[in-house]
């Protein structure tokens, strides 16, 4: 909805108005969802999680295992054990997207796993930067920068899918809690046309300067970046 009204705010006046039926569609979609987050917000089972949750953080070594150096094998138990595997297990999960979008027109998925996969390795480089070289907060930037451009690309085309289901059916999905009022489409759509026509060439775009964004996180140079990040350790 933000990234739409940046874009009617680019139109001449006459034409602001141009995706009203969408938006109100959008509305609806939403005051559905938050009726279901606030039910939950409120039910008895997020109470009990909460108080349970609260007990875990603030009570030292819950949830933590003995260490029993006379038993069997030493297992890792420190930061500085069990981060670098954990980090370059993600790393590595990342990297092996390489050969999936090396082919002509991979689908459009794998590229929203990649950005998973990103996502998981900047959460881990995150969660132990205290512990990590001083440069991780370089390392976690260019992590970043490829995560925002496959997650521009996502959201492009979730949109371009809503606008196509929007233009044949009036709305998106199958959701039985929507007024029947909101079910009806109403046919051609001129403004709804010309936004969807904006997301498919934002697609292209994305998908065109990908193989540069990618290559900075496939190179030998980042490879550099995170083994410095966990020599401290």
């Amino acid at each position: 909805m933000e990234k739409m009204q940046i874009y009617l705010a680019s139109l001449p006046a006459e034409q602001q108005g141009s995706l009203d039926g969408l938006l109100v569609a959008l509305d609806a979609q939403r005051d559905v969802a938050r009726a279901r987050m606030i039910e939950y917000l409120d039910s008895a089972k997020y109470a009990r999680f909460k108080e349970g949750f609260a007990e875990f953080v603030e009570t030292e070594g819950m949830g933590s295992r003995a260490i029993t150096p006379d038993e069997g094998e030493p297992r890792p138990c420190r930061v500085r054990h069990v981060a670098p595997v954990i980090i370059y297990e993600r790393l590595a999960v990342m990297r092996a997207y390489d050969q999936w979008l090396d082919e002509a027109n991979p689908p459009l998925a794998r590229y929203h796993r990649l950005r998973i996969a990103c996502k998981r390795l900047r959460y881990t480089l995150e969660f132990f930067r205290e512990a990590l070289g001083p440069d991780t907060n370089a390392t976690i930037k260019l992590v970043v920068a490829l995560q925002d451009h496959l997650g521009a690309l996502q959201d492009a085309v979730v949109a371009s899918d809503i606008l196509s289901d929007f233009l044949r059916q009036g709305t998106w999905g199958h959701d039985d809690d929507l007024p029947s009022d909101d079910l009806e489409a109403d046919g051609a759509d001129p403004g709804v046309e010309a936004y969807l026509a904006v997301k498919q060439a934002e697609i292209e775009q994305l998908l065109n300067t990908f193989p540069d964004a990618w290559q900075v996180l496939k190179g030998s140079e980042f490879s550099q970046m995170v083994a410095e990040t966990v020599m401290v350790l």
